[in-house]
């Protein structure tokens, strides 16, 4: 990990798959070889504050991403819902800072902190460090959370400090990103993408990263030489992985991809 340059390659891809499902496996990417060393999960999680009061009614997940490529590893995930559905968020040692944040800072807590729910037995089973950002965006409270994998060092003060540097970048992407995930167009070609995702999941189908993007491309109905274009490759090299990703799956020939990705088993 080396903090002395800013990666454009790796900027240019993130921002490039705004809005998309690559989008959480580029953002892990960067976070994991610019920001946080041993980075196991990391989650912007949203607070709303009671009107009039000073207390928090709920907490909504707004984005995570896990370590593995594939999807949210299921103990991160699992825990995240027990976060929010079974307001363990009471317990956790930031809400007192979300209650009062007047400006954006930085907490580290412990991976070892003792929580009596099921909650803090997974954080404490599979999570290690973390260090939250505390922010308001729109007049709302967010926190974005950085957690380390278990058993690992924790943060030193040079991913501290990159980290808080680098969330002026991260926070406004972020939302743009949750932005055209849910804009009308934007929403359809992402539950297309997302269905995608899942069915190679289930199907325990491996395809690459590059594989992943050429095949999203494809069901947003991009031929060969736009595919080429918008990634920067040869038009044979996006035919050879087009004939590979079809082969892996199963397929005949690539405008079956739309049906396989829609179609339920």
């Amino acid at each position: 990990m080396n903090h002395k340059f800013v990666n454009y390659s790796m900027l240019g891809r993130l921002i490039e798959s705004l809005g998309t499902t690559s989008f959480e496996h580029d953002f892990h990417y960067l976070a994991s070889n610019l920001l946080v060393k041993d980075l196991y999960h990391v989650s912007l999680v949203k607070y709303n504050i009671r009107y009039g009061s000073m207390e928090i009614s709920s907490v909504e997940s707004v984005f995570s991403t896990s370590r593995q490529r594939e999807h949210t590893p299921y103990e991160a995930q699992l825990a995240l819902n027990l976060y929010m559905t079974d307001e363990c968020w009471k317990y956790d040692p930031i809400t007192k800072n979300i209650l009062t944040i007047t400006d954006k800072i930085l907490v580290k807590t412990p991976g070892q902190t003792k929580i009596p729910t099921r909650y803090g037995e997974l954080i404490k089973k599979i999570m290690g460090e973390e260090c939250s950002i505390i922010f308001k965006h729109m007049h709302e409270s967010y926190s974005l959370t950085f957690y380390k994998h278990t058993h690992t060092k924790p943060f030193c003060s040079e991913e501290l400090n990159i980290t808080m540097l680098a969330s002026d970048f991260i926070i406004p992407t972020l939302f743009k990103h949750v932005e055209l995930r849910s804009h009308p167009e934007g929403g359809c070609q992402y539950l297309l993408l997302k269905n995608l995702e899942e069915k190679l999941i289930k199907n325990r189908i491996k395809l690459s990263h590059q594989e992943k993007k050429v095949c999203a491309k494809l069901l947003l109905g991009y031929t060969a030489k736009e595919i080429a274009s918008a990634l920067f490759l040869k038009e044979g090299s996006v035919r050879t992985y087009i004939d590979r990703s079809i082969s892996k799956i199963g397929l005949n020939r690539k405008s079956d991809l739309i049906l396989w990705t829609t179609r339920d088993e």
